[in-house]
């Protein structure tokens, strides 16, 4: 009977220093590593083209994002926000809804917005909670439902502040920001 009990000891203890172990904290280079090069003759102007790619790199992003979360532990809460930001936008491009909303909800847990600031991703989060139950068909369905949603998260926001988003908002949308964009990607 002894033996028994001092084998449970010995078995828990060994178990016990199993758990305890940590991860190595995530090296700062761990994404620098990352590349990825497009087929020659891509052309970003076709719609298609652009959208495999995007899901190609979109996956191997997620399968890098897993092997760090496997294998490493990121302790700084600003490397976890920014990671989560990557995470959720991948996720929604992967069509994995649920997830993207989670990685919202944990950024905005990590580094809440001010008031007169607009939510950290709020177009995505109502996209994703659309997609969630709706599948994004171009329909006026889908737009109806994405509306809805997305007017349900801005009523979220303090009325003393709506306005000065909005507007705010208005400014990031014109012709030459979208062309300073582009011909970043280009």
């Amino acid at each position: 009977m002894k033996r028994l009990f001092y084998f449970s000891i010995v078995m828990t203890a060994i178990q016990y220093n199993s758990f305890a172990q940590t991860k190595p904290e995530l090296p700062p280079d761990f994404f620098d590593k990352f590349s990825y090069t497009l087929p020659a003759g891509f052309n970003y102007n076709d719609a298609v083209q652009l959208q495999g790619e995007i899901k190609i790199i979109a996956t191997e992003l997620i399968k890098w994002d897993n092997s760090a979360l496997g294998n490493y532990r990121i302790s700084d809460s600003t490397v976890s926000y920014y990671f989560l930001d990557r995470y959720s936008a991948e996720s929604a491009l992967l069509g994995n809804y649920g997830k993207a909303i989670e990685s919202i909800r944990q950024c905005r847990q990590l580094r809440p917005s001010p008031d007169y600031v607009e939510p950290f991703r709020l177009f995505l989060l109502a996209y994703s909670k659309t997609c969630f139950s709706h599948p994004n068909d171009g329909s006026p369905a889908f737009r109806s439902k994405y509306a809805k949603i997305l007017n349900e998260e801005f009523n979220k926001i303090n009325p003393s502040f709506r306005n000065d988003i909005v507007n705010r908002s208005k400014g990031l949308y014109t012709a030459a920001y979208t062309e300073i964009n582009w011909n970043n990607l280009k």
